[in-house]
């Protein structure tokens, strides 16, 4: 599993408007692995994730 592949530092943390925000510094991945798949879904992630809360409201 990629995930298990990856060690990261968080260098900041902050909440603003009720969403909660990390600035990632270093990234370390083992080498010789395809973590492809892996970088696509924290991208879909990430892209969840900072979209403003009020598109999440139930109607």
């Amino acid at each position: 599993m990629a995930a298990a592949l990856l060690h990261h530092v968080v260098s900041e943390r902050k909440i603003e408007n009720g969403c909660e925000y990390f600035k990632f510094t270093e990234l370390y991945v083992v080498s010789g692995f395809d973590i492809t798949g892996f970088i696509k879904r924290l991208e879909e992630d990430l892209a969840f994730v900072i979209q403003p809360k009020e598109k999440f409201k139930r109607r």
